[in-house]
């Protein structure tokens, strides 16, 4: 049995596998990718009357009964979809340990979807041609993880960028008026590009 010390746990935790709801949001989707009838949009008296609902393919109906029969499968097992997600990513040791759970997770991460799905979740489509508000979905909690997200970014970026801004004037001076007259923006460009580029 593999005895994990404080600092694997660390490693293990913190590296990735390389393996009511209505939102003032701008339309970030695009028109096409509005489709969902979500429950928690608001009704309007002007809104979708008349108008016929969008074309299920056999494609689609195949992947929703897919879906309906996972989500069955953990109400009889008295599993919830986000505990679920929580164990798949990085949840517990056991399941960082696991050798399937680490492969599905790797093919999630690597996916070309999953940047697709990021984006629903954060911006839900809307039923085609709406005129509802859209459904909030996760944009509170995503707006929270992207600040943190940049902020902990530009931070990393501000310690890799000290050294090569660092001033020459000696400890009783702020900075050498040489230097700051001499300092030109371009200078501050060739910098800053390479080594903050989310700052810049």
């Amino acid at each position: 049995m593999m005895v994990l010390t404080d600092e694997l746990e660390d490693n293990i935790f913190n590296n990735r596998d390389i393996e009511g709801n209505e939102s003032d949001h701008g339309e970030y989707m695009d028109s096409d990718d509005d489709y969902s009838t979500d429950e928690t949009e608001s009704s309007s008296e002007d809104d979708d009357i008349g108008e016929s609902p969008p074309t299920t393919s056999q494609e689609d109906i195949e992947l929703r009964d897919k879906v309906v029969s996972v989500l069955g499968f953990l109400d009889i097992i008295g599993f919830k979809l986000v505990d679920f997600l929580d164990g798949l990513s990085w949840g517990n040791i056991a399941c960082v340990q696991d050798t399937k759970v680490r492969s599905e997770r790797t093919v999630l991460m690597r996916s070309d979807k999953l940047l697709g799905i990021l984006k629903r979740w954060a911006f839900p489509p809307r039923s085609q041609g709406s005129k509802n508000r859209r459904a909030q979905g996760a944009s509170t909690v995503m707006n929270t993880f992207a600040t943190q997200y940049v902020q902990a970014a530009i931070s990393r970026e501000l310690e890799d960028l000290a050294p090569h801004v660092k001033s020459s004037a000696t400890d009783s001076e702020d900075i050498l008026k040489q230097t700051l007259v001499s300092t030109s923006f371009q200078d501050l460009a060739s910098v800053m590009q390479p080594n903050a580029p989310i700052l810049w």
